[in-house]
């Protein structure tokens, strides 16, 4: 029984959640450290030090003010851009001697302010007493990343309150910034329009080169001997080269070494093929438009034109083309090549030396920073609407560092794919904390912490095998689907039971390969991940990650290219789930040999990989007739139906509240009305993929209802982060 001191201690406790609540609805999203934990914070704990604050965007929200009544107007930062956490902002505002007060908001990407944009002007009828010059506190409320809500407030009572859209990106007034920049225009323009931060190193390698070509430009003159001027870029993935080689081409022409800065991208699909005399053919074609256009080729990962110990791969007639209109067309165009160091040098080698001596320059391109890392994820988590508390971001550098060991590390794309995992694991683990019973602030589903990127081995394996197979039962959906994938792992339990009793030999190991089919959106890559670990908990797998490719990746080239490319796949998977999207590139494959590779692959890792096809039941069924042979490793199918109305209900559900909005379930027949309308006229609805563009026109809806709630106090407590049946049914219209 509880104490009577207990008692009060929680509704005290009741009530202090309730207070947190309502402010958090009016909008605001203010915070305090609080045990280590970013918490929201009630109006009774203001004066509590703040952290650093932030909208997230990447430029800063400015407004046109007036420190004092006789001052001129100024600009006050009313939201600080990449920086950390979004908050509730204060300034107190002076009137002007007339009845209306105008607040011009901007955005600016100087210190100074200099490149102010105009975002929204709002016009405030003022009371006599207040347009008298006395002062009215301001408070601007963060909601999104493009929502923004001013409430002005004179003596305690409100004079008004105003949304304000604010826009995802805006022109950074590009040529600004470049001539306060150490670097010309041209070369700091590229890297600004591809949102890279940092590179600084490469950017002066970059200024030595533009300085260089220009004076041997001034050395040789006008009419100096016409020559070539390629390179080499030498770089991981992600690293942008591309945008690296776009700069190359607009310093060519800067210098007046060539007549364009026009860059024509390549890859070894544009320039080779596998039936006989059409490469040249090809890249004849290719080669004919750049030097055309006077502008520069780009082929990206290069070293693919060179197939080691394959004398007879066409791509070496690519290699020969290029070479001899180098040197047939000096200084009428230029090629860049690029890939990484150990490949392009590699290929360089054993190439021939006239193709190689051909590239006289060449540049490495390094890694990112941690630092520059993490800029780039902020920049990536604006259009989300997604934060980090200061323990994730060490726990996302922590992350950074063990993914660079790897081979698959691939910078900016390696980032994407961190941010796209902690999301999940967000949502994930506040569905765990409402389960518990646990209090969820609104604020939480707009924080990524640091659990979410399982920031140490412990945090990493706390999920155990039988939640991870409760996960899987209590997916949405799917019955047919959880039922024979429970079939197949009691099989496989008997299988490898039998084999420990010596009952079973090891040379004749479990063949666990499989085809998931279902159209798009019906939970199949999820499942492949939970599989993964699943396996690997019951001793069936050593590692249990998850490898994604598509078939066209996988199977493309000639017989050494795509064997060799099929062994790679299965070494970085050997341990786990190979999952392979596409069933069109093993029905239409003409060269038996790489099928009779992949097969006998498949088959020789079988006791430690499970390679899953995954497509729609029409294509593999087209797959397993038109290649029977791919029956004896895929024997076990795993349908995924799609999702029903009810189900389709219950997920725009979870999104919805993901997403920090309330819900009804009065209105679930409403939703359904809506959900079974939208997906009648959509050509391709695609599931998950469908419920979730349904959630977006419900938050739009939310939005606009929202922005039309008049003054008076009536209406002033409407539900702003609410979806209603108001909401639903203009959708429907």
């Amino acid at each position: 029984m509880q104490t009577v001191t207990e008692k009060l201690d929680r509704q005290a406790e009741k009530q202090r959640l309730k207070r947190e609540m309502e402010f958090l609805q009016q909008g605001s999203f203010q915070y305090i450290y609080r045990e280590g934990k970013i918490k929201a914070i009630d109006e009774a704990e203001e004066k509590e030090p703040l952290e650093k604050a932030s909208a997230g965007l990447p430029y800063d929200v400015v407004l046109i003010t007036r420190e004092k009544p006789e001052a001129s107007e100024s600009l006050f930062v009313v939201l600080k851009g990449n920086t950390g956490v979004p908050c509730l902002i204060g300034h107190t505002l002076y009137a002007p001697e007339n009845r209306k007060l105008k607040l011009v908001l901007g955005a600016s990407y100087s210190a100074d302010h200099a490149d102010f944009q105009k975002i929204d002007v709002v016009n405030v009828n003022l009371p006599y007493a207040v347009s008298c010059g006395e002062k009215i506190e301001a408070s601007f409320y963060f909601i999104s990343s493009t929502e923004l809500k001013i409430k002005l407030v004179h003596n305690g009572a409100e004079i008004g309150e105003f949304e304000v859209t604010l826009p995802e990106g805006i022109e950074k007034k590009e040529e600004e910034r470049a001539e306060r920049s150490a670097y010309p225009a041209f070369i700091e323009n590229e890297f600004l329009r591809a949102n890279i931060v940092g590179t600084e190193q490469v950017k002066d390698e970059l200024l030595k080169l533009y300085e260089k070509l220009k004076e041997d430009r001034f050395k040789t003159g006008e009419e100096g001997k016409a020559e070539n001027y390629n390179f080499v870029l030498r770089g991981n993935p992600g690293t942008g080269k591309c945008v690296i080689a776009r700069v190359i081409a607009k310093i060519l022409y800067e210098t007046g070494i060539i007549k364009s800065d026009e860059l024509i991208e390549a890859k070894r699909e544009t320039l080779v093929s596998d039936e006989p005399g059409e490469t040249v053919k090809k890249t004849e074609e290719v080669l004919a438009q750049v030097i055309g256009k006077h502008g520069t080729l780009y082929i990206d990962e290069a070293f693919r034109l060179y197939i080691k110990g394959n004398g007879k791969d066409h791509g070496r007639e690519a290699i020969a083309v290029i070479s001899k209109a180098l040197e047939e067309h000096p200084g009428e165009f230029a090629v860049i090549i690029a890939g990484p160091q150990i490949k392009m040098d590699e290929m360089l080698e054993r190439v021939n030396i006239g193709f190689a001596s051909r590239f006289e320059f060449s540049m490495d391109i390094p890694d990112y920073s941690d630092k520059e890392l993490l800029e780039a994820a902020k920049l990536l988590m604006n259009s989300r609407t997604l934060f980090m508390s200061g323990n994730a971001q060490r726990a996302f550098v922590n992350k950074l560092d063990k993914e660079r060991v790897r081979d698959t590390f691939a910078n900016i794309t390696t980032v994407k794919n961190l941010l796209e995992e902690a999301e999940e694991n967000k949502i994930v683990r506040l569905a765990e904390m409402q389960k518990k019973n646990k209090y969820v602030g609104p604020e939480e589903h707009y924080i990524l912490d640091k659990e979410d990127f399982a920031e140490d081995e412990a945090e990493e394996k706390e999920i155990s095998l039988e939640e991870k197979l409760s996960r899987l039962q209590q997916m949405v959906g799917l019955a047919s689907a959880k039922q024979k994938i429970k079939d197949i792992i009691a099989s496989n339990r008997v299988a490898h039971e039998l084999i420990k009793r010596g009952v079973r030999s090891k040379d004749n190991p479990v063949l666990m390969h499989m085809v998931f089919s279902g159209n798009e959106g019906t939970g199949k890559s999820a499942v492949a991940r939970l599989l993964s670990g699943i396996y690997k908990d019951l001793g069936f797998l050593t590692k249990g990650q998850l490898v994604e490719c598509s078939s066209a990746e996988l199977l493309a080239g000639t017989f050494t290219e795509a064997a060799e490319r099929i062994r790679e796949k299965f070494d970085e998977a050997a341990g786990g789930v190979l999952f392979i999207e596409g069933a069109d590139h093993f029905k239409n494959i003409e060269n038996s040999e790489i099928l009779e590779q992949f097969i006998e692959d498949a088959k020789s890792y079988r006791s430690d990989l499970v390679i899953i096809v995954s497509d729609t039941i029409g294509k593999l069924k087209e797959m397993l007739k038109a290649k029977p042979g791919l029956k004896e490793i895929f024997s076990a199918n795993v349908t995924f139906d799609d999702y029903t109305t009810v189900d389709m209900v219950i997920l725009a559900k979870a999104f919805i509240r993901a997403k920090g909005f309330e819900y009804n379930a009065e209105n679930d027949r409403l939703l359904a009305s809506l959900m079974e309308k939208e997906k009648s006229e959509a050509e391709d609805f695609g599931n998950v993929k469908g419920v979730r563009k349904v959630v977006k026109k419900l938050q739009k809806a939310a939005g606009a209802r929202a922005a039309q709630v008049s003054e008076s106090a009536e209406d002033a407590g409407n539900d702003v982060r609410a979806i209603t049946g108001e909401d639903i049914r203009a959708c429907m219209m």
